[in-house]
């Protein structure tokens, strides 16, 4: 067994004003935003330790009997459950389990098996011993003098010696289990229960409730980072910007999943050890002269800070001076910020003016370097940063500023105004009931006459993508001299552009028709799971045509269908929205029970009544990517292809006040009703402008996903989105592919990166369904060029591609252990 061990260790720090937490918060690279489960809400009194419990991927819950997603926190907690859980809060280590069971009761094969016998091998569950018998008893319940026993085994470092007096009135100094239920106390994971006149029990024979469980997991996150062995990727928080949240998702689109999160209230000099890089998102506080000294000593050491929207207080170690001021200027919605070509960083993104949403702050460059310069319109320069980089001291510390919040930014950027929630903008119903997605970046209101949200004429260009890359240029242009870090690909085996390919049908029954044209349009002997045939998903409704064993055949091909929710067309409160889809839902399920549970969904008439609301509910039913976001209508749209929400990236959306919501948002930038020409066309330069943006040399790569509805067999628009794609290597996908992969890549990491003698080390933990990752290192490093790259001790090939500007080699990401080694040439 290996005390101490780090959870998921990582190779970038986030520093980022988050959540007021009590301690060191884990957020490893498959992190998400926390499952809405019906039965834990707001207010109850485990509800962060829950919350962030499913935030680190150790639970996802369970399917109540009303279809939603629950947690049980009231129930108590099985041996195996808690097997499980430990082990996924270690980051689940790379095991082989063994073919032989070490107990008598768990055969190989039984759930957790794997689980359970790594906790075995490493001594931390040892099992009971029934004469001679080893038992694991994985349905028993597990009480609260055990779960000290394994905690103990996973996380105390050894020599810890026991306190002379027990800090619980149940617990005697001479009980067999008082050297694990004191380091409890002393490690802070338990306090146990007062008694109301000053002393308190463990209640040792108690056993453990599920919500208990999710506390003592969450205090136990502190330990590794205590000891020194921090992933190097920390989100440093207050209350007030959940917004810094979204930093992780950033990180894991852009392929940086090396990181976890810190409370600003913890930040010390222990705290930024092993530290490479960190990122301080924007804080609802300035920070403290405790604060500020922290940082300023760590980035004169060496280390590099990158800062959004800083504080002033920061100006001096930021190479900047405050001139006072905000952009937009009043009266306007948003600024632009032009990235200069001829920084490094730079060199390879869009160096047109692009958009930005909220506040910037007025710098003037003091030593620092601008990178990026405010506009204030798409025409005029401020002379202002909004991107610097300053070099600090003599060790090669390196502080970088954003002028405005990154993440605040993107999430608007891809949802719309949040003031336009709500708001029937386009007019399309003249009794302003159906309010749409589209509306939040519509500025032609007849009462509030506006510019639209987003610049048409940079409708082309991913906006918000081309700054996360930015940040992405950034942390491995400022981490040179002391690593190069590794990053995965967007997309399974190179892939540039995926076409999401989805259908409406509203009781046609042509879906079926539809379905086996993809088939005859799919390469003879293709593979599903390569992306190599062509699939997609139909939303649908009143399809008595389409039985129940045709729909579980067409699923086993690859396919995927599911429910179009009807909200009738018009307006919806969140309790209506609620009740249309448990109602709707549970009659689909009636009427198909042998489909799994659809991962995707577009509703009927693709209503919007708010900000995000539909992705709330859609969470509360384990639905997983919505594709409401509309490009739509026709003269808005006005034939002009591209990217209404800045972004080609699926992505998960934001709350009002930041909080991440575990629901993909996939715009759906092809439609058959947006064209001039009506209803059912399809403008072919849609497809064509956005594949070959992506695979060409802008490098626009994203998913894009198009309806074209299922009420006929044939549809010209759907034949030209297949032949367009097919033509330039591009896989046509469903939207259950799209969550498998997603969910797979994020939840893959890279552990353990280290640095020594000019070789770079990780291991590759791979998440369940990254078929076809694959890892990209920079080719250069301090100490030389890239010379090879070795997994499990034999050399792997790659190829080398630069990617926005930055030379990569870039090779499959099979799961285990890599070096790679730098040098001269």
């Amino acid at each position: 067994m290996t005390p101490n061990r780090p959870l998921r260790p990582h190779a970038v720090v986030v520093l980022a004003c988050l959540l007021a937490l009590p301690a060191w918060i884990f957020l490893p690279p498959g992190a998400v935003a926390a499952p809405a489960f019906s039965d834990v809400v707001p207010g109850d009194a485990f509800y962060d330790d829950i919350t962030w419990l499913a935030d680190q991927e150790i639970t996802r819950g369970a399917v109540g009997s009303d279809g939603s997603v629950i947690f049980g926190p009231a129930d108590s907690i099985t041996r195996e459950a808690m097997a499980a859980f430990i082990y996924r809060f270690l980051g689940e280590p790379v095991f082989e389990p063994p073919t032989v069971s070490p107990f008598s009761d768990l055969e190989p094969g039984a759930a957790f098996y794997p689980e359970i016998t790594w906790l075995e091998s490493e001594g931390i569950a040892p099992g009971k011993d029934a004469g001679g018998e080893a038992l694991f008893r994985p349905t028993e319940m597990v009480t609260r003098e055990v779960m000290a026993w394994w905690l103990y085994r996973a996380l105390a470092e050894p020599g810890f010696v026991p306190p002379a007096v027990s800090p619980f009135v149940d617990i005697p100094v001479d009980h067999p289990s008082y050297l694990e239920i004191s380091w409890m106390h002393e490690s802070g994971i338990s306090t146990g229960a007062p008694l109301g006149d000053g002393t308190y029990r463990f209640a040792p024979e108690d056993e453990i409730r599920r919500e208990a469980m999710a506390a003592f997991l969450h205090r136990a996150s502190a330990l590794a980072l205590r000891a020194g062995s921090a992933p190097p990727i920390l989100v440093l928080g207050d209350a007030g910007n959940r917004f810094a949240e979204y930093y992780a998702e950033i990180l894991r689109t852009e392929g940086l999943n090396e990181f976890a999160s810190l409370d600003i209230a913890q930040l010390t000099p222990e705290t930024l050890r092993g530290a490479d890089v960190a990122i301080l998102a924007e804080c609802s506080r300035d920070l403290t002269e405790q604060e500020v000294g922290v940082l300023t000593d760590w980035v004169t050491a060496g280390g590099n800070l990158v800062a959004m929207r800083p504080t002033p207080s920061l100006a001096d170690l930021l190479g900047l001076e405050v001139v006072g001021g905000v952009l937009p200027d009043a009266g306007r919605l948003y600024s632009y910020l032009a990235i200069d070509p001829t920084v490094p960083v730079g060199a390879g993104l869009v160096h047109e003016p692009i958009q930005f949403h909220g506040p910037a702050d007025l710098y003037a460059p003091k030593g620092a370097t601008v990178v990026a310069e405010l506009y204030s319109d798409a025409e005029s320069a401020t002379g202002h940063p909004a991107v610097s980089l300053n070099s600090v001291g003599t060790s090669g510390g390196e502080a970088v500023a954003f002028a405005y919040d990154l993440a605040r930014s993107v999430v608007e950027t891809r949802q719309g105004n949040p003031r336009w929630a709500g708001q029937d903008r386009h007019q399309r119903d003249p009794g302003g009931s159906r309010v749409m997605a589209q509306d939040m970046f519509a500025g032609g209101a007849p009462w509030d006459p506006q510019p639209d949200f987003v610049d048409f004429d940079r409708i082309a260009v991913p906006q918000a993508d081309e700054q996360m890359r930015l940040l992405a240029n950034l942390i491995e242009y400022v981490n040179r001299d002391v690593k190069p870090l590794p990053r995965f690909w967007y997309f399974p085996r190179g892939e540039r552009a995926v076409v999401i390919m989805t259908g409406d049908d509203h009781g046609s029954g042509n879906t079926a028709g539809r379905f086996d044209r993809y088939l005859e349009l799919s390469p003879p002997g293709c593979s599903v799971e390569a992306w190599e045939c062509v699939r997609a998903t139909a939303f649908m409704f009143g399809n008595a045509t389409v039985t129940d064993a045709m729909a579980a055949q067409y699923e086993a091909e690859g396919f995927e269908l599911g429910l179009h929710v009807d909200t009738g067309c018009v307006g919806w409160t969140p309790d209506a929205l609620e009740g249309f889809y448990e109602t709707q839902l549970a009659a689909w399920a009636a009427e198909y029970p042998s489909l799994p549970r659809q991962s995707s969904m577009r509703t009927h008439c693709v209503t919007w009544s708010d900000w995000a609301s539909q992705a709330k509910v859609e969470a509360s039913h384990g639905i997983r990517l919505d594709a409401n976001y509309y490009y739509y209508p026709p003269a808005w749209v006005a034939e002009r292809p591209g990217l209404f929400t800045g972004s080609g990236m699926i992505m998960r959306f934001a709350d009002l006040d930041g909080t991440v919501i575990d629901v993909y948002q996939a715009t759906t930038q092809m439609t058959d009703e947006s064209s001039l020409q009506g209803y059912g066309a399809f403008n072919p330069l849609q497809v064509v402008t956005l594949l070959d943006n992506a695979v060409g040399p802008q490098g626009y790569y994203g998913a894009f996903t198009a309806n074209m509805h299922g009420d006929s067999v044939e549809h010209l628009g759907a034949e030209a989105i297949v032949e367009a794609a097919q033509a330039r290597g591009v896989p046509v996908i469903s939207a259950e592919q799209m969550v498998t992969w997603l969910d797979g890549r994020n939840g893959s990491s890279f552990d353990g990166v280290g640095w020594a003698e000019g070789v770079l080390s990780f291991d590759v933990r791979q998440g369940q369904g990254a078929t076809g990752l694959q890892a990209l290192v920079p080719t250069s490093s301090a100490a030389g060029s890239l010379v090879d790259i070795a997994h499990a001790g034999v050399p792997v090939s790659y190829t080398q591609d630069v990617i926005k500007g930055v030379e990569y080699a870039v090779f499959d990401a099979l799961p285990g252990a890599y070096r790679v080694t730098y040098g001269p040439r």
